[in-house]
């Protein structure tokens, strides 16, 4: 099967594109590693983005902050 049939199959059995399961994915993992010690950077390069701004501005644009904002208010608001 090609990438692109498994594309199109995936998005007529869940409703949503593979890309866009896969920002949600990736989104999820963020939050919940940014709850652990490790990096920004870190988390950006093994979450496979090219660079940590790219990383930053897909999670600006998701949460409305900055991984490192996230994390500060989720550090003072427990």
């Amino acid at each position: 099967m090609s990438a692109r049939t498994l594309a199109r199959h995936f998005e007529q059995e869940t409703g949503t594109s593979l890309r866009q399961w896969r920002q949600q994915l990736r989104l999820l993992l963020a939050l919940e590693w940014l709850t652990t010690p490790r990096s920004v950077t870190g988390i950006a390069i093994d979450l496979g983005y090219a660079s940590t701004s790219a990383f930053t501005f897909m999670f600006h644009q998701a949460t409305g902050c900055t991984p490192s904002q996230w994390r500060n208010r989720r550090v003072g608001g427990e």
